[in-house]
This record gives C-alpha cells, sequence and structure tokens, in this order.
C-alpha cells in the first residue's frame, strides 16, 4: 500500500527566507546577532504573506475543515484580509494554527479524507520493469464511524415497539461460577476480576439463564411469567451491572457498521421495521450527499445537513470525545484511492525487499524475541507455582489468581530488566557510536550477528518503508535506500478499512489470512476490543475472532467467547485452548494498548512484536544516537534528544529565532527536522529557515516538560521520489511481513 502526503512538499519551501537564513546560521556560530532584529518584521511579514496566500487555496480550506470545522472558521474569513503591517495577537494566533495545518498537509502521510490518499500497488518479480504511470482518478469513499451508529442503535433498541423483539444476552466479560459470578475487564490493565453480587442467587440468576442470545424479551418474559414492567426493571438491572447486553450491539470489527444495523432492523416487526428503516435510509442519504459533494462550498453544506440530520433523530452527540482524539472523532469518515496506473514495485527495489529486508528483521526481531521468551517462561513458572503441574483452569481463574499475586508486576519488572541487559546488536552499535552522525554497515554484519538462538515464535507485522531516490530512472538503476519508518505490531492495518479501498478486497482478505493460518500449527485468534478508532480490521478474515470485550459480526463457528477458553499447563509451557478450535494463540493480548502486553498473562500466547523502534534499542538512555544504514536500508535515522527550556513566551520575537537558531548550533541539527514534544500527539515538521516553523518549535521547547525528540528528515527534499506531475510528495510503503516459527 503506498500513502502520500495530499498536499505538496515545495508548498512549503515560498515561506522560507534563505538569504535571513544563513546570516542567522552564521550569527548562531560566531554569535553577532545585532544586525538581525531589525530585519525581522519585514521576513516575518512576507513569510505570513505567503502563508496566507498558500491558505486561500480552496483545497487548504477544504482539508482544515473535514479535520476541525471550529478551525476553519478561525481561518475562513481571515486568509482573505490584507496582512497588517503589525501583527496583532489575533493575527499571530491565526498565522500559527494555520502554519501546524499546513506542515501537516504537506508532511504527513495522511490518509483521512481527499488530502491523503493511498494507492494500491502490485510487488512484480524482480526482473521486472519498477513502473509508476500517472496517477489516475480520486475515489473517496465516506464511512459512518463505529460509535456513530452504535449511537442509532441505542436509539432504535429504546423504541417500545422494539423493546419486545430485542434478544438480550450474557456480557462477554461475566463468568458464572458455583453460586456466583465474576466479571473480568480484559481491556484493562491488568484486567480487573470483580464479583457480580446481582448473580449469587434467584430470580437475576434464572433470568439470566434465560437470556441466551436467541429468545427475544418477549420469549423470555412468557417462559419466565414475569409481568412486562418488573421484567423491564430486572433487565435493566443486569445491564448497570454489566451482567447483560439488550439493545442491538454493533460488532466492533464489523465491515459496514451502517449495513449490520440495517440488517438488524430489517429483522423487526413490521411498524417499527419499515419506521425505522426509512430514517436510516434518510440518514445515509445525507451520507451518501458528503461522499458525492465536490467543491468547498458543497461539501460544507452537505456536512452540515448530515449532522443537523443525525442531531434531529435524538441518536446523541455529532462529534466523539469533543473533538480532541486523532481519528474516528465525527460522525463519518473518508478515505481515498488513488490508482497509479499499471504502477509495478519490482526490479532490485522488490529483490531488497523480498531478500534483504527479512534478514534485517531477523536482527530487528532479537530483542522482543528475548522479551516474548521471558514472558512465557515467568507465566509458566507462576502457573505451576499457584495451580500446581499439569492443570487445567479457566480464563477467568487465572487472571483472579494473577491479580491476588500481582503477575502484571511481576511480568513488568522482568521486561524492564530485559529491555536494560539483552545485548542486542543494534543498540551496542547505535550506542558505541554515539558521538558520530552516521555508521554505514555491509549486509554481512547482519549474518554475522544473528546469533544461534533459534526464531521460536512466529511473527506478522507492517513495516513503514520510505524510498529515498531521485525519480523513477533511479530506482531502476537501483541508485536508492530504504529508509525504515516503523515496524507496526499488526499487518491487520492494512485490511482495515484500507482493504474497503481495494481494487478486490476479497482476495485481500483471503490472502492475509492464508499467510496468517500457515505461520502456526495453532489457530491464531483477533482478540475483539471495544471500537476506539476507524483502524479496526473492517474485512471478514476467515479466522476466529474472540469476543473479549466487543462483539464479533463473523459467522458463528468462528466466533468464541471467553469463557470456552482454558489455559493448560503443558510440561514446559502454558497453552491457551478452545473446545471448538484446539489450542489457539492470540494477535494481541486483549488489554486496550499494545504496550501493556509486556505485563499481561495473555502475552505469552501472542507471537513476537515491536511496537516501535525503540523496541529494536536496549541499552541507557541517549542525547544522540547515529543515524544507522545496513545495505539498502536506513534502520535508524540520526537522532537527538534535547532538554527544553521553559520560559514564559513572546509570540513571533525576533528572541524565538535566536534560541531556535542557538539550539540548532549547539547539537548540531540539519535544516529540516521532525520535533516530538511530549503534548503534541503527532510529530512536528521543522525548517529552521521558515521563520513560522521555527515560531511552532519555540513553543514546544518553552513548554514541554519533558525531554523532546528530534529526528532528521529522511527521505529529504530532492529525494522523495514520488512526483509524476503532481510536485514532490513525501511518501510511504506500508508492506506486510510474515514469518513461521523455526522448526
Amino acid at each position: 500500500m503506498l500513502r502520500r502526503a495530499g498536499f505538496p512538499f515545495d508548498l512549503l519551501a515560498p515561506l522560507r527566507d534563505d538569504e535571513f537564513a544563513e546570516e542567522l546560521r552564521t550569527a548562531a556560530a560566531g554569535g553577532d546577532w545585532a544586525a538581525l532584529p531589525d530585519r525581522f518584521d519585514d521576513v516575518l511579514r512576507a513569510s505570513v504573506g505567503e502563508l496566507v496566500r498558500a491558505g486561500r487555496d480552496e483545497r487548504a480550506l477544504e482539508a482544515v475543515y473535514l479535520s476541525s470545522p471550529e478551525a476553519y472558521q478561525r481561518l475562513r474569513d481571515w486568509v482573505h484580509e490584507d496582512v497588517p503591517a503589525t501583527l496583532n495577537h489575533r493575527v499571530k494566533r491565526r498565522v500559527q494554527l494555520l502554519t501546524m495545518y499546513l506542515q501537516r498537509l504537506c508532511t504527513k502521510n495522511e490518509t483521512s479524507s481527499f488530502f491523503g490518499p493511498l494507492a494500491w500497488v502490485r510487488t512484480g518479480t524482480p526482473d521486472e520493469p519498477f513502473a509508476f504511470a500517472g496517477p489516475g482518478e480520486l475515489r473517496n469513499r465516506v464511512f459512518w464511524s463505529n460509535w456513530s451508529v452504535q449511537q442509532l442503535a441505542r436509539l432504535v433498541s429504546a423504541d417500545p415497539q422494539v423493546w419486545p423483539a430485542l434478544t438480550p444476552r450474557p456480557a462477554t466479560q461475566t463468568f458464572l461460577t458455583d453460586g456466583g459470578a465474576r466479571r473480568v475487564d480484559f481491556a484493562g490493565h491488568p484486567p480487573l476480576v470483580e464479583p457480580v453480587a446481582e448473580l449469587t442467587g434467584p430470580p437475576l440468576r434464572e433470568l439470566f439463564a434465560l437470556c441466551d442470545g436467541k429468545r427475544t424479551i418477549a420469549d423470555v418474559a412468557a417462559a419466565s411469567g414475569t409481568d412486562p414492567e418488573r421484567l423491564a426493571a430486572q433487565l435493566t438491572e443486569l445491564v448497570d451491572c454489566a451482567a447483560l447486553e439488550v439493545d442491538i450491539t454493533i460488532p466492533s470489527g464489523a465491515p459496514e457498521p451502517f449495513a449490520f444495523l440495517r440488517e438488524r432492523v430489517a429483522a423487526l416487526p413490521a411498524a417499527p421495521r419499515e419506521r425505522w428503516l426509512t430514517e436510516l435510509d434518510r440518514l445515509d442519504a445525507l451520507r451518501q450527499r458528503v461522499q458525492d459533494a465536490r467543491g468547498l462550498p458543497a461539501r460544507i453544506a452537505a456536512v452540515e445537513a448530515l449532522n443537523e440530520g443525525y442531531a434531529g433523530t435524538g441518536a446523541g452527540a455529532t462529534a466523539r470525545d469533543g473533538g480532541q482524539i486523532a481519528s474516528d472523532r465525527t460522525l463519518w469518515y473518508e478515505d481515498c484511492r488513488q490508482d497509479w496506473g499499471a504502477a509495478t514495485l519490482a526490479g532490485p527495489a522488490a529483490a531488497s525487499l523480498r531478500e534483504e529486508f527479512p534478514q534485517l528483521l531477523e536482527l530487528l526481531f532479537q530483542l522482543p524475541l528475548a522479551r516474548l521468551r521471558a514472558r512465557r517462561a515467568e507465566c509458566h513458572r507462576w502457573f505451576t507455582e499457584t495451580f500446581g503441574a499439569g492443570s487445567v483452569v479457566t480464563v477467568d481463574q487465572a487472571l483472579a489468581a494473577a491479580a491476588d499475586t500481582d503477575l502484571s508486576t511481576r511480568l513488568q519488572v522482568l521486561d524492564d530488566k530485559q529491555r536494560a541487559e539483552y545485548p542486542a546488536p543494534l543498540s551496542a552499535v547505535l550506542h558505541a557510536n554515539r558521538h558520530r552522525s552516521e555508521v554505514v554497515l555491509p549486509l554481512s554484519w547482519v549474518h554475522e550477528h544473528l546469533g544461534d538462538a533459534p526464531f521460536d515464535a512466529w511473527a506478522l507485522c507492517s513495516a513503514d518503508l520510505h524510498l529515498s531516490a531521485a525519480d523513477d530512472d533511479a530506482v531502476r538503476a537501483g541508485e536508492f535506500t530504504w529508509v525504515l519508518g516503523e515496524v507496526h505490531a499488526l499487518h491487520e492495518v492494512l485490511a482495515s478499512t484500507f482493504a474497503l479501498l481495494h481494487p478486490d478486497p476479497g482476495s485481500l482478505a483471503e490472502d492475509c489470512a492464508a499467510h496468517r493460518e500457515a505461520l502456526s500449527d495453532t489457530v491464531i485468534c483477533e482478540p475483539l476490543k471495544a471500537h476506539r478508532g476507524k483502524m479496526s480490521v473492517r474485512v471478514p478474515f476467515g479466522s476466529p475472532q474472540i469476543e473479549f470485550s466487543a462483539r464479533s459480526a463473523q459467522p458463528e463457528r468462528l466466533r468464541l467467547t471467553p469463557d470456552e477458553l482454558t489455559i493448560r499447563d503443558r510440561g514446559h509451557r502454558l497453552a491457551l485452548h478452545g473446545d471448538r478450535h484446539g489450542e489457539v494463540e492470540l494477535v494481541v493480548a486483549p488489554q486496550q494498548w499494545l504496550a501493556d502486553e509486556t505485563g499481561s498473562l495473555f502475552g505469552c500466547f501472542t507471537g513476537v512484536r515491536a511496537y516501535r523502534m525503540t523496541d529494536f534499542l536496549g541499552g541507557p538512555a541517549a542525547d544522540h544516537l547515529p543515524r544507522l544504514r545496513v545495505g539498502r536500508f536506513v534502520l535508524a535515522r540520526e537522532t537527538w534528544w534535547i532538554e527544553p527550556e521553559p520560559a514564559k513566551r513572546k509570540i513571533f520575537q525576533f528572541d524565538n529565532q535566536r534560541l531556535a537558531w542557538r539550539i540548532k548550533h549547539d547539537h548540531g541539527l540539519p535544516d529540516q527536522v521532525f520535533v516530538s514534544f511530549e503534548e503534541e500527539p503527532k510529530p512536528i515538521f521543522v525548517d529552521f529557515r521558515n521563520p513560522l516553523l521555527v515560531e511552532i518549535f519555540v513553543k514546544g521547547v518553552q513548554s514541554s516538560t519533558q525531554p523532546f525528540r528530534v529526528t532528521e528528515m529522511l527521505p529529504g527534499a530532492g529525494a522523495m521520489w514520488l512526483d509524476h506531475g503532481l510536485g514532490a510528495h513525501t511518501n510511504e510503503f506500508r508492506i506486510g511481513f510474515y514469518r513461521k516459527a523455526d522448526e
């Protein structure tokens, strides 16, 4: 999958002042700043003028609107005003806001909305030519957010005419015990295990047994002989203690959540069915209007109509979490596909991915493998200490014991020790060369440092790789470098909503499923979690899903509940077992955050993974690490960790330029970098020749409370490769890699 930024990188170039930057560079080296403050106002005003011109582009304003209507309202009229001779506080705030958006649109490989499209690319054989024709038509799709459809489902469920037709079912987190029950919050860390007092005796326990997900409320009423009002109160009590689900529930992994709801409504009795189908069709027509709208005025009108139409149903909020999360925060979201002609990633570029990069992954996964081995051994040791050798216990029993013995802390201490002490070759070479800007090693170095330890776990991952080259001809000639961005924990990012934009989504799903089934003799399952973002798996995989804290859209044979699972001592290891599938393993632990896997009992039932580049590294904290290049691959960009300099800020003062250039000079930073501040969710692009981006940089330096990370921009300007008549764009390939355990 090829992703690119929505706007060309060169759109930022007019905001620079190269002449003024050279004078700043000289002053930072020599300490003579006297002549520069008087020139700063003119330089700043010229940059703001270029920024405003870029902001008048209707596509840029549309991108801002789709990201934040509030930000659009602040910028809409202002960008059409003349730039004042003196920047007042209002203007300065808007300059900062527009600068933040513009750097994101020009440098981030976003996929949200039309300004961050993706293309699906065929990987050819090494002897085929590398080929990318001009880009084709941009095709957008607007999807309903899972949470917004769930709000509609609750509204439908609350209809008195719908109520008798609902089918109450036990929550998957509820486990019956002798004379009682316990509830497990699988998403918590560690999972919270607590008794369910309401299920200690009749009549609620008897009612709970009748709610099997097949009987309707009308059926349950007839079987129990309870009058409707009392039955409603009892069901509400079971729902309030999280033992029962009554409302229509939208599965976390439903490919099309709105279609799922419509199917459920179509099965209702005639009167509510026709009324609600009419309402749902009306709403979906408004979503389709957003998808079909072209141009800023039409798009705004369509979005406002959708928001008003949705709000009119009474379903609930039209924005999630106050719009404060990075994705899936509105009723809908948009992704785009752009066919790239007869695109073929082939020749030396494909050969290096097939022949060289897997060897590097072997080395990159050494530390994660050591951590997984240690976690498995410790969990087995704990289990036999707690339950005895050869024991078989249910999942809820094991988690209750884990909470009592604080297994999570025990595992985390062990993992911290592994990260600090494991002699990972990559860590060693980086830390041994902290004084250098770059370390270049041959591929043979990898072979020498792979070691003798077996690769004793399956692995699947999605690697972000940037192709650094001048153009297509350079790639064909072998004049290119791959730059590793991240290795993601999963390959399913390839098969999320992105898969629905694939020319043949079904074949992609089958391909991913076939690869996964070949990885292990166990059955690898998807642990379902509560839906928090649009990146959840959204295509049927053919592999089982376990309903740890969310519902599955898979057919019955592919859907497991946690109460089916047991943990068994196999003599030298633990096994997770389900009666219908035998031994199962998990793509990830069911905790909400991937990083919690290291302290989870479930973390010993997964393959090996890495969460981010730091998971490949051990050793002490450093203030600088060099770029690391092995063969054709840059595995680590040159990186600095710098202490903040808290101060009361003076916006758009020359002192900010002086501070930034002093930091740049003192640490030897390149002109173009990405900076990660603890307080910002995403890295910020900074070009020190651009006074507006310098302001953003200094804002973080003076307001941050933790050391900030600075990373060289790589590929840099002139090596972004992807142009093809659209201007140079930052871009990345996302590629799935699979590894079976050594046999």
